[in-house]
């Protein structure tokens, strides 16, 4: 089924949709599992995790920021 739609314009991105979809089951599961980890902590320990998600969204925006400086220089 995937080489009869593989030919047409938009078959090429179905075609690799379906090559790829036990990647992206995988990916959902494990996104899933990941978020419901979160969810248990934040009821437990919510304040902590919090202001932990806080400072680890400050480094990533610092880390794009002076990757994004650097790159632009060279």
């Amino acid at each position: 089924m995937t080489e009869s739609v593989a030919g047409t314009s938009m078959g090429g991105l179905f075609a690799e949709i379906m090559t790829a979809k036990s990647v992206i089951y995988v990916s959902l599961l494990v996104c899933l599992i990941i978020t419901m980890i979160y969810i248990f902590l934040m009821h437990y320990c919510a304040f902590w995790l919090s202001w932990i998600s806080v400072g680890l969204i400050q480094c990533a925006l610092v880390a794009i920021g002076y990757f994004a400086f650097s790159y632009r220089k060279d």
